[in-house]
């Protein structure tokens, strides 16, 4: 899911004048050349994965859990989730200007 919520959740919203912004869920997703351009959904990205490394490193071996954190299924499925939600997008990507 947060993989997926990155194609649309920091794209620009569409601004109507005298129309209260758009929710993010309504907005048009971006393209891969958008999504690799946007500097707010590269930041979230890399904050994601040095937050699921951090916590698949350090929790056991500080006694947080005397369980392991399935570190590599979060992964996968955020990868699955931001390589695979174009496809099922209902919305079209960003209208050509």
């Amino acid at each position: 899911m947060m993989g997926a919520a990155v194609w649309f959740a920091f794209a620009p919203a569409r601004q109507t004048w005298g129309a209260p912004e758009q929710p993010h869920h309504e907005r048009f997703r971006l393209s891969l050349a958008g999504l690799i351009q946007n500097r707010t959904a590269l930041g979230f990205i890399a904050i994601w994965f040095v937050t699921n490394y951090v916590f698949a490193v350090m929790v056991e071996p500080m006694g947080f859990t005397d369980a392991s954190i399935a570190w590599q299924a979060h992964i996968g499925g955020f990868l699955v989730g931001l390589l695979l939600f174009p496809f099922m997008d209902r919305m079209p990507g960003s209208p050509k200007r």
